[in-house]
């Protein structure tokens, strides 16, 4: 029965065209990098709580953002925290940049196995994180970024 009084929806404002995923609590970045800002805002997450949190799942238009996800050490936050699995996952595909490093955001140490991974997703491009990573110096081109 449509008029139920057990009848119960939930709802938010519509925001127009340009809504974005920019990551989710199980790895995906946005590889197109319409902005920067939700994965350095998502690895300060990490950083400022001294890694038992993570504020992931960043969503929406531009700077407003909707409906994130935080993911814990204690998997506190609900089903949709992965824990630290979801922030390994996080940082798995997420790319270094001048903005992070601006913010003093360091560089995570992935291994040599989740370099390969994430430099199939840019072999003509590298990225800060790959190059300081295998103990290489940085293009400076990238300090463009």
């Amino acid at each position: 029965d449509v008029c139920s009084s057990d009848l119960f929806i939930a709802g938010s404002d519509y925001y127009g065209a340009g809504f974005t995923k920019h990551n989710t609590n199980s790895g995906f970045v946005d590889l197109d990098m319409h902005r920067v800002t939700p994965q350095v805002f998502s690895a300060h997450s990490f950083y400022s709580s001294k890694g038992t949190r993570l504020v992931a799942d960043i969503q929406g238009i531009g700077d407003l953002w909707t409906d994130p996800q935080v993911l814990s050490q204690d998997y506190r936050f609900g089903d949709g925290d992965l824990g630290p699995r979801g922030m390994a996952l996080f940082f798995k595909t997420f790319r270094h940049n001048s903005f992070a490093d601006s913010m003093g955001i360091p560089i995570f140490p992935l291994s040599r196995n989740e370099l390969k991974h994430q430099a199939k997703y840019s072999e003509d491009e590298s990225t800060l994180s790959n190059e300081l990573s295998l103990g290489t110096e940085a293009d400076d081109s990238l300090a463009d970024d």
